[in-house]
């Protein structure tokens, strides 16, 4: 069984650029899948999670995310995918844009189905422009408390980790280790929903590229549909704008129409991008 022990890991960017280089010299034509947004490789080389992998057709970039490998790859055009199975589901995904998936993403998808992958995903791209935005009141009061959005403490991480866990697709998500979990609430990076010391709610701010996106937004089951989730995205637009930034995206599965509607209500809009995820289970024992 392959584990992330028969791979090597990329130790810096010095590194992964030579391996790029070296490899990429291989094949006259290649195609790719990677989306790297800025500042994403070094959140991985960060945490130590990022290995490379090489064979015949190619190499490619895992992703160690916990409980599954995301897969980033530079592969030949002219061969076919072999990708055998790990300890763990590796996911690989494919951007779709101007509404319309291409014939080399269909031919791509089409090699990855036919090496054992299976259809898992489909995420849109939601976008909101923030200038001219009202916002709403970071505080909520309702017969169950008085609940404030704010900045999250070092002390909330582990009320933090629990909603996330229980709330979201875990292949999925990318849900943090504790230690970077540590970290990107030391960045302000993350915000919270706070009653009387209860964390009710939690939600990741990345602000890239001149744009803020939110991530990994979860409320405590008995306290949703109550505001939370709207107040807490609210206070990080206020911190965003504050910080010079304007437009907003963020990611919601096709599927999950509650949430559609939801984003839809705070004016997001689909602007024909989405990503497609397909998986490979993990091997057998």
């Amino acid at each position: 069984m392959r584990t992330t022990k028969n791979l090597q890991r990329v130790v810096d960017k010095r590194h992964l650029k030579s391996l790029m280089y070296e490899n990429m010299r291989r094949f006259p034509r290649w195609e790719t899948n990677c989306i790297f947004e800025p500042g994403e490789v070094d959140r991985l080389l960060r945490r130590g999670s990022l290995y490379v992998d090489t064979c015949h057709d190619g190499f490619c970039l895992l992703d160690d995310e916990g409980d599954y490998y995301r897969v980033h790859f530079f592969f030949s055009v002219d061969a076919a995918v072999d990708f055998p199975p790990m300890d763990k589901p590796v996911l690989v995904e494919f951007l779709v844009t101007h509404g319309a998936r291409g014939p080399v993403i269909a031919e791509m998808e089409r090699k990855w189905l036919a090496a054992g992958f299976r259809e898992h995903v489909r995420d849109l791209k939601m976008h909101l422009s923030l200038k001219g935005l009202a916002l709403r009141p970071a505080v909520v009061e309702n017969a169950a408390g008085r609940f404030v959005a704010r900045l999250a403490r070092e002390e909330d991480a582990t009320q933090i980790l629990p909603i996330w866990e229980a709330s979201l697709d875990r292949l999925n998500s990318a849900i943090p280790s504790m230690e970077e979990l540590l970290y990107e609430i030391g960045q302000g990076n993350i915000f919270v929903v706070d009653r009387e010391g209860e964390i009710c709610a939690a939600n990741k701010m990345v602000i890239r590229g001149g744009m803020v996106s939110t991530w990994l937004g979860a409320v405590k089951r008995e306290y949703r549909r109550m505001g939370l989730s709207t107040a807490m995205k609210h206070q990080i637009y206020k911190t965003a704008m504050e910080r010079g930034v304007f437009h907003c995206y963020t990611w919601v599965d096709e599927n999950n129409a509650a949430s559609r509607a939801a984003l839809a209500k705070l004016g997001f809009v689909h602007r024909g991008e989405w990503t497609e995820g397909f998986l490979l289970d993990a091997a057998g024992p």
